[in-house]
């Protein structure tokens, strides 16, 4: 009896910290849909005006447009440079390493405010005018390290037998990279690149202090909410949930299937 009642226990537990996480947002997508000038319950009926005032907000479309972009650009940049890196450090020994690693992760580990604050006084001192480039160089320094970190894992769990067969059977680094790393990492890049997009997306303090006039997605919000609570900024609020959703299952099913077909190692193979 002690066990069963243990079992029930922990059921309630686990029960009620689904319902504490996910309870707002499902009453975020019902208010989404609540035909009620008032942004909260009771729900009076179902609408889709709040949506169709979404489109037709000029400003809105114009800061989703922005997060796109940016969104985007940063994703290729990061995913790009972010490769290079972890490529290159599989293969180097150098002092200093661990160093170097720490510094590349700070931008991401330190209080955005901290990381905001350093950017625009950096680029206020070399000149450089707030705009969209520089929130693109904002989001670059926060999302690096998470797609270096993502591609560096994947690349521990490719042997390094299969570079030497390569190399050994005459093809160069930059074609043994190409033909045989390249092709084990398309998982790995996948991951990166939804991992980075959501990051970016969801940048707001940092990108508030470097945007200068532009505006994202998540800035619009914030000064939205600042002049007061609208029935608007729940269909939004909807929106972000079911992107960051469908992103975060899409990030699950690559890093399953990944999990699946990982190499294995020359230790297993021996």
């Amino acid at each position: 009896m002690s066990a069963r009642l243990g079992t029930w226990c922990m059921r309630a537990v686990v029960a009620f910290g689904f319902a504490l996480l996910y309870v707002p947002f499902l009453v975020i997508l019902l208010l989404s849909f609540n035909d009620s000038p008032a942004p909260t319950l009771p729900f009076k009926g179902f609408t889709l005006h709040w949506y169709s005032v979404l489109l037709h907000d000029d400003a809105l479309r114009t800061a989703l447009g922005n997060t796109m972009k940016i969104g985007l650009a940063a994703t290729i940049v990061s995913t790009a440079f972010g490769t290079l890196i972890a490529v290159g450090l599989r293969h180097a020994d150098f002092r200093g390493r661990g160093l170097y690693e720490l510094l590349l992760s700070l931008p991401f580990l330190l209080p955005e405010v901290t990381v905001g604050v350093a950017t625009v006084t950096a680029l206020d001192a070399a000149g450089v005018t707030l705009s969209l480039t520089t929130i693109l160089i904002a989001h670059v320094l926060v999302t690096l390290v998470v797609a270096e970190r993502t591609i560096a894992v994947r690349l521990s769990q490719i042997p390094p037998s299969w570079e030497e067969a390569s190399r050994d059977l005459g093809r160069s680094p930059v074609a043994t990279f190409f033909l045989v790393v390249l092709p084990n990492l398309r998982g790995a890049l996948i991951s990166a690149a939804l991992l980075t997009f959501t990051v970016s997306f969801d940048q707001t303090i940092i990108t508030s202090l470097v945007a200068g006039n532009q505006t994202t997605l998540p800035t619009f919000v914030f000064a939205q909410v600042r002049r007061g609570f609208t029935p608007e900024l729940n269909s939004i609020a909807a929106l972000f949930l079911v992107v960051s959703s469908a992103l975060g299952v899409l990030l699950w099913l690559n890093m399953s299937r990944g999990a699946k077909t990982a190499p294995v190692p020359d230790e297993a193979t021996a």
